[in-house]
Formats: C-alpha cells, structure tokens, sequence
C-alpha cells in the first residue's frame, strides 16, 4: 500500500472512497489485493467507521468485494467480463438511438455535437469517460424508452469498475469523435438505420480496444510473471 505524509485534517467517507477509488486506477491498489480497515483507519487518521462506510460505497459501486474468509478485496478485472459488458451496451445502445432518431431534435443535435468536442479536447481518461456517458446518456434519455432507461443505469454502474481503471486512451479518443459524429450526423439526417449501424461499428472497436488494455493491465499486476521468452 502507498504511503503518503501524515494530514491533521480529517478525511469524509466521500474523500476516502475517491481516494481507493484513484489508487485502484493508479494501480496502487491491485486486482484482488485485500484492504484491512486497520492500515485504512491509520492511513487516512480516521476511525472504523467512516472507512467501513466508504467501503459500503466502493462495494455498491462495484470497485471491492466482500467475502467472509477473505475480507475485503479490490474487484478483479476479466477480459471475457469486460468484453461481455461492452456487448451488453452496443445492444443497448442500438436499441436506443433507433428509437431517439424519432424524438431527436435540432438542440439535441447541437448538444450531443458540443459533449464530443469536449470529450475530444479532454485532458484525462477519467474525463473523456465522463463525457462519453453523457453523449450515450442523452440518446438514451430522448429514446423515450423507460425499461431500456432502467437497464442503462444498472449498466452504467456496472462499467464503472472497468472505466475507471481502463478509460479512453489519448489515442483512442479521436477516432470515438469519429464514430459519435457519424452517429449524430445520421440522426440529423433522420436515417435510423444507419444511425444504428454507425453505434453497432462504435462499440465493436471498443471491444478491440477494451481487449488490449484489459492484457495491458493485467501484464502490468504487482506480483504478476512475465513469460520467458525460448
């Protein structure tokens, strides 16, 4: 675990669970590493209580994990997991923009176009994640579809995990500007089913892209062995 100088100044359960939250991203943190709320309760300078909080809150979130022989552990991340939740969304989100395509106005239109400019001038991976979820968020919102709604929020929360640790690299953003663009330009035109093949072709090269940070990751594990090379 890292350590950092000794504050005066007491941490919120809200501060202390963006705080693993960020050493789960820097990697501080390790897949299936267990968290004692012991070095916890020390390292922050706080009692049981708002640690075992913030730890209510990560495991909500999906980010810890309880079991009853090992305590408290940091999520895994699975390749074949990652994988299947990006196939989830792509048919989420096709179902989505075919139906938004017959509510989408031109305000919308200007908006979706303004979230992807800032999502391509974003200065962090954590940011342009943010501004994704917005953009699909909007044409999930003007589906007009409630069940489809509901599923998008369980959904959301459930690729928190994964975000989190591999957002959208420098390079990678460009070409999601690309394939938002594309989308919007075939909900102004009013072609549905080219706005859905447009989303289709979108998450499909997410998948490539989810799968080589996925083995990046993984690679770059505290403990993890490097093959030898013959």
């Amino acid at each position: 675990m890292a350590k950092v100088k000794p504050t005066d100044e007491r941490y919120s359960v809200a501060e202390i669970a963006e705080d693993i939250k960020n050493k789960i991203r820097n990697q501080e943190f390790a897949a299936n590493e267990r968290l004692t709320e012991t070095s916890l309760c020390k390292f922050y300078q706080v009692s049981r209580t708002p640690i075992r909080e913030a730890f209510r809150l990560l495991e909500n979130e999906g980010f810890l994990v309880y079991t009853l022989n090992s305590g408290v552990r940091v999520a895994s991340i699975s390749a074949e997991d990652s994988i299947k939740s990006t196939e989830i969304s792509r048919m989420l989100h096709c179902i989505a923009v075919r139906d938004a395509a017959d509510h989408i106005t031109e305000e919308d239109i200007r908006q979706l176009r303004e979230i992807n400019k800032q999502l391509l001038n974003a200065a962090s991976g954590p940011e342009r994640n943010r501004l994704d979820h917005e953009f699909h968020a909007l044409i999930v919102e003007r589906s007009g579809n409630h069940p489809l709604s509901e599923h998008y929020k369980l959904q959301t929360k459930n690729d928190m995990l994964f975000e989190t640790i591999l957002p959208i690299r420098d390079t990678r953003a460009p070409h999601t500007y690309e394939e938002h663009e594309n989308i919007v330009k075939a909900l102004e035109e009013g072609d549905r089913d080219l706005a859905v093949e447009y989303t289709r072709l979108h998450y499909l090269k997410a998948v490539r892209s989810i799968q080589s940070k996925v083995q990046e990751y993984l690679e770059h594990q505290p403990g993890k062995k490097k093959k030898k090379r013959s």
